[in-house]
């Protein structure tokens, strides 16, 4: 389970990073707009990797158990697609 979360995480990252890339390149002459659209995707970036953070904080080796790989990849997918 964990492997196969593992994976779908990977596939959305990478077509999220595609068509993130296609939308600079289409709009580059528009720079006000693609400076912003960066400006907000690494504000969304940091927002997502603090809520993990606040839902797993920091703990020992094992806290979380053996299924965390998986709860970890599923709720940063469920942030990806929204």
């Amino acid at each position: 389970m964990n492997e196969s979360a593992g994976k779908e995480y990977e596939k959305a990252d990478k077509e999220l990073n595609h068509i993130y890339q296609q939308i600079l390149k289409k709009n580059a002459a528009d720079t006000a707009f693609t400076k912003n659209l960066k400006i907000a995707q690494r504000i969304w970036v940091q927002f997502r990797d603090a809520e993990m953070k606040m839902k797993y904080p920091d703990r020992e080796d094992g806290y979380y158990g053996s299924i965390f790989p998986l709860c970890w990849a599923v709720a940063v997918f469920s942030y990806a697609k929204h």
